[in-house]
């Protein structure tokens, strides 16, 4: 008999290609997981005996979504469980507004077709902590084959259909984010990459975009578990905005290309400048959000913070603290910031984000990246910056010139070996500078230990040293910030010299 690497909880739950194999995702860890829910949930009297369930639109969804509801519901325990296609933020939002134990969202995100998972969400609605997983982990029956039985997992008796109103409840409090707004000429293109955002997005756009304004990328509006007209479904890659680019090929002068991924907790933006559509990436759209918001509130900034993580831009906490607003970093992952916002209810959330395209402002919809927040909010800022004959490339290049200039670069190196990542560590953790001042900071000795080590210099640039945990591959994150974009550009191009002497050597 094979042996295969058995599927573990990963930054974002527990994902893996489908198929039959104990390296595959299928019913038989369904089965273990729903099980181990409903008995972590009956030992934690505490918790209300109460889960909601979503899935998005991938092969296999529904089928994981009813056998978790019809495992759970056989203990005795409320099941909450959505009928159609549900976002992220939406599943997290439910958690809120039903007051229940777990969360269970089936969904691998903007990984590609053949890949599914599992999110798993605490009371308070953010992604469960490693502590917590550890704890249901203990729960966990040995991996057994259960698909010659499937049949005879159908209780139905303490299952409940999550109310339609709910989502027109959500929807209504996403348009409010970022406050009023005057609708006006901005010409907007949308894909929800085949994924869960189609509904909630077209009543956005209806609500603040004329609609002789509004276009789709029509071929992946539809619900499609194949992923069939999207190259990729990641916000990050310029292949996922292909359609997007062809239906502004045939209509003219649209302003702004924008997509959620699948589940909708990422979004990503083009922007037409100089006529070419130009991609922002996630510390840039973030910087261009958080600005927005200080200006936005100014006068009432008392008692804000904002959150975002160790690999993050800095710039946005940099304008933040020089706008007298709180900031913490947190690690990757963004049910770290989800748990900082819990804590730190005596204080008023401004912004949180994560450099990979994910970001919340009302933490009162979401405990997790939200889309459709940041939909709405892109939508009204590309409106402000137009009304004034200005591109978000403009408000961000204004925004460079008022407090910085950040070039950035991210270096991958694989290995062909885990037994390697040692060494590198141990190079980059003896990396001097003798002619800067630095501060070296070793992430393993965090509360919350994290293999990672960063050197931050005065002038704020920094670089990282981060290992992907899972596979023998590293990434080197390099920040170089000046008032001078040149001078930026040339400390950029020295660490990265830097690196790759020591990826060489």
């Amino acid at each position: 008999m094979k042996n295969y690497e058995k599927l573990d909880f990963g930054t974002a739950g527990i994902r893996g290609i489908l198929g039959p194999n104990e390296n595959q995702l299928n019913e038989n860890y369904i089965y273990q997981i729903a099980n181990g829910v409903a008995k972590y949930l009956k030992q934690n009297k505490c918790l209300n005996q109460s889960v909601v369930i979503g899935r998005d639109n991938r092969r296999k969804s529904k089928d994981f979504a009813l056998l978790f509801a019809h495992i759970i519901s056989s203990y005795g325990i409320k099941v909450y469980y959505s009928q159609e296609i549900t976002p992220t933020p939406f599943l997290s939002y439910l958690i809120l507004k039903l007051k229940v134990g777990i969360g269970i969202n089936i969904t691998a995100s903007h990984n590609p077709a053949q890949y599914n998972g599992v999110k798993l969400y605490n009371k308070n609605a953010n992604q469960m902590l490693p502590d917590e997983i550890k704890e249901l982990k203990a729960f966990f029956e040995p991996y057994k084959n259960i698909l010659n039985t499937l049949d005879t997992y159908n209780d139905i008796s303490n299952i409940e259909y999550v109310e339609p109103k709910l989502k027109s409840e959500y929807i209504q409090k996403v348009i409010k984010v970022g406050g009023g707004f005057n609708q006006g000429n901005l010409r907007i293109a949308y894909s929800p990459q085949h994924g869960t955002g189609a509904y909630y997005a077209t009543r956005i756009l209806d609500a603040l975009v004329d609609i002789k304004n509004t276009y789709f990328a029509t071929k992946q509006m539809i619900e499609d578990p194949n992923f069939t007209y999207s190259e990729n479904p990641n916000p990050e890659s310029l292949s996922a905005y292909t359609e997007l680019i062809n239906v502004a090929r045939n209509n003219n002068d649209i302003d702004l290309l924008i997509t959620t991924d699948p589940d909708s907790d990422r979004v990503g933006a083009m922007i037409k400048h100089n006529d070419e559509y130009v991609l922002l990436d996630g510390n840039q759209t973030a910087t261009i959000i958080l600005d927005y918001l200080i200006n936005f509130n100014k006068g009432n900034l008392e008692d804000t913070y904002m959150v975002y993580s160790y690999v993050s831009s800095n710039l946005p906490a940099i304008i933040a603290k020089k706008n007298n607003v709180k900031v913490f970093e947190v690690p990757t992952g963004f049910k770290w910031i989800g748990d900082l916002i819990n804590k730190n209810q005596n204080l008023r959330h401004l912004f949180s984000f994560e450099e990979s395209y994910g970001s919340l402002i009302d933490e009162e919809l979401a405990r997790d990246k939200d889309a459709l927040q940041s939909l709405v909010i892109i939508i009204k800022i590309a409106q402000y910056y137009k009304n004034k004959g200005m591109t978000l490339i403009d408000a961000l290049n204004s925004i460079y010139r008022k407090y910085s200039f950040v070039k950035s670069k991210t270096i991958s190196h694989e290995m062909s070996d885990m037994s390697m990542i040692k060494n590198f560590r141990e190079k980059f953790n003896s990396l001097s500078f003798p002619n800067s001042t630095y501060q070296k900071i070793d992430y393993l000795n965090d509360n919350n230990p994290t293999d990672m080590i960063k050197y931050k210099f005065d002038d704020n640039s920094w670089i990282s040293y981060r290992p992907s945990g899972t596979e023998p591959k590293i990434k080197f994150y390099i920040f170089a910030l000046d008032k001078d974009e040149a001078t930026a550009q040339n400390k950029l191009e020295n660490y990265q010299k830097i690196i790759e002497v020591l990826i060489k050597h």
